[in-house]
């Protein structure tokens, strides 16, 4: 009977004695598959495809689904059982456009279980299976494009401005002629090009340059002349002759006009000096 009970405690002692050489030294090589849900029930149905391409954590490690959705991380060499018994969470990288419905093991441990009584328990986890549903984006509308604002054409200011003088203003005889001088000057801030000049008194002006080709730039100016000669029904009178000059060009279709004036004044003979004559005295008869 002792030598049995003696044989009983060899073995337990045996049997330890492993439990403890195997968690303090062994290796683990955990493995993750990863499977799209495409019925989102959460887990794995016929028809259902593995997903390649999908990052999944453990232990330190990061890997990326093969072809076949899986998984191997490296082979890891736990020396004490501290380090076994610690176990290392498993973290997937959920792909844009999917949501997790299946997640089979959230602690993947590398400890090898011994059978009975001597099995350490805890988690026994050596591979993870994830499900992963495809979800309707909500795409954000494209940016609708902001016209490009228009560019302002500055349409300037174009002006002009029409002087007349005359080379004196007093007239006392008929057919005395008159010499006008009309100076048409930009005022604007635009070259123009293409002018008018008349006069409701004189016909004839003459300029130095054709003013339908004539271009001014911006404070310049064009000198014309024009002559007029004095009615004997003016001079008669004592008229005072007023004349109205107008000068025009355009810019862009716009029209721009300058109008002036110059007044000649005539002053009337005198009326003629009656003198009286002395009344004839009649001779005596004789």
């Amino acid at each position: 009977m002792k030598r049995l009970t003696f044989k009983l405690a060899v073995v337990l002692s045996l049997f330890v004695i492993l439990q403890i050489m195997c968690s303090c030294g062994m290796k683990a090589q955990p493995t993750a598959y990863v499977y799209e849900d495409l019925n989102g029930d959460g887990q794995i149905s016929p028809g259902e495809p593995w997903f390649p391409g999908v990052s999944v954590s453990w232990g330190g490690y990061t890997q990326t689904s093969n072809g076949n959705g899986s998984i191997f991380f490296p082979m890891v060499n736990y020396d004490t059982g501290v380090q076994c018994d610690s176990g290392h969470t498993v973290n997937i990288h959920v792909p844009e456009g999917y949501e997790i419905t299946q997640n089979g093991g959230f602690t993947l441990d590398c400890r090898e279980p011994l059978p009975g009584i001597f099995d350490p328990g805890g988690l026994q986890y050596r591979e993870a299976l994830f499900g992963l549903h495809p979800i309707a984006l909500t795409e954000t509308p494209a940016p609708t494009p902001t016209a490009s604002p228009t560019a302002t054409v500055d349409p300037g200011a174009p002006a002009i401005q029409l002087s007349v003088s005359v080379d004196h203003t007093a007239c006392n005889a008929a057919n005395q002629k008159f010499i006008y001088k009309y100076t048409i000057t930009n005022t604007g801030n635009v070259p123009l090009t293409g002018f008018t000049l008349s006069d409701d008194k004189i016909t004839s002006i003459d300029c130095p340059q054709k003013l339908s080709s004539l271009t001014l730039p911006p404070g310049k100016s064009a000198t014309c002349y024009g002559a007029y000669f004095t009615t004997p029904q003016e001079a008669k009178i004592g008229a005072t002759i007023h004349n109205q000059a107008s000068a025009s060009s355009a810019y862009l279709g716009k029209t721009v006009t300058s109008s002036a004036s110059a007044d000649v004044f005539c002053k009337a003979p005198p009326p003629p000096v009656e003198t009286d004559v002395p009344e004839a005295t009649p001779t005596p008869e004789g």
